[in-house]
């Protein structure tokens, strides 16, 4: 015993000194948006054994009344009856490319519009898997090549790529170095990569413009049958089978309903589908699209990024049948 006290006095100092640093500002983006100041939340303790499977889905633009109930989405209601939905889920603002930075890096960076040209730069989700060795691969829909840096494709179009649905390459170390933008690929690998067993433990798809439920794209019948096609594919999978979580949220309402101190951009219908969730399961206490962000860092044992490190957005837990993130 009187060998460890030098060893704990020596940790409390090390930790006083790092409190009373003062942290450095954030990068600074080009294109007119400023990030949000990256705020490191409490770390969930890291699971045992291998890393959890999890795979996040994002919709477009509809509102939860919109959706759920409603007789031009059968399939993703008939996954609301078997699995668990969030009832009070909120996006965080408008318009769409906001919520897709929010879902990643539990803030929107400063970016309030549909920019194309403008980059930011900071710790995202993928960052944090990159640091613990867990791999990702995000699968966008209509997206031409590996890594397409284009704003849409085809051009004009209303059933292809939108980069405004793709947050990683608005990421300058993300969409500039070759080795991790190599995990951003088109939507039309992922077959391929269920077939080979591919599929890395954190997976990401935004379906094409006409795929995605938007209403003035294919609408939302378009999205309800993309999902049907996809997902049994992955219920169907060892990837599934191996713990298998997966997240189906629309990026933004048409409302201004609120929640969760700041999160106005509507209340979407937010899906959780595992072998945990019980069939019907319902998750009444608000959650936004930073609760997303933080029920995916709980399950890794990650930190938690900027709001995400905040009770009040909430998180998905309960659906997977454990307690609130701590």
């Amino acid at each position: 015993m009187p060998r460890r006290l030098p060893i704990l006095v020596t940790a409390a100092l090390l930790a006083a000194l790092s409190a009373c640093g003062t942290p450095s500002a954030g990068p600074t983006p080009s294109g007119g948006a400023t990030p949000s100041a990256s705020a490191g939340g409490p770390t969930p303790t890291a699971p045992a054994g291998p890393p959890p499977h999890v795979m996040v889905i994002v919709l477009e633009n509809q509102e939860y009344d919109s959706v759920v109930g409603n007789r031009g989405a059968p399939y993703f209601n008939k996954l609301a009856q078997q699995y668990g939905l969030a009832t009070d889920y909120h996006a965080r603002t408008h318009p769409s490319l906001p919520n897709y930075i929010d879902l990643i890096a539990g803030s929107t960076m400063g970016i309030s519009s549909d920019c194309t040209d403008c980059n930011v730069d900071g710790d995202t989700v993928v960052d944090q898997l990159n640091k613990a060795g867990v791999h990702w691969t995000a699968y966008m829909g209509g997206m031409p090549s590996v890594c397409f840096q284009g704003a849409e494709y085809p051009a004009g179009t209303v059933n292809g790529y939108a980069k405004k649905h793709n947050p990683f390459l608005y990421f300058d170390h993300l969409r500039t170095d070759a080795s991790a933008c190599q995990n951003d690929v088109p939507l039309s690998q992922l077959n391929d990569d269920f077939d080979k067993n591919g599929v890395t433990p954190f997976a990401w798809i935004s379906p094409s413009l006409c795929d995605d439920g938007h209403n003035t794209d294919c609408g939302l019948p378009a999205g309800d049958r993309w999902l049907n096609n996809n997902i049994p594919m992955v219920l169907g999978s060892s990837w599934y089978a191996s713990g298998g979580v997966v997240i189906v949220t629309f990026d933004e309402g048409t409302s201004d309903s609120a929640c969760c101190g700041g999160a106005h951009g509507g209340h979407v219908a937010t899906l959780v589908i595992s072998k945990n969730t019980r069939p019907g399961q319902r998750l009444d206490t608000p959650v936004d699209h930073a609760g997303t962000l933080r029920t995916i860092e709980a399950l890794y044992g990650l930190s938690y990024l900027n709001t995400s490190a905040d009770p009040q957005s909430g998180d998905l837990m309960p659906l997977l049948g454990r307690s609130p993130a701590g």
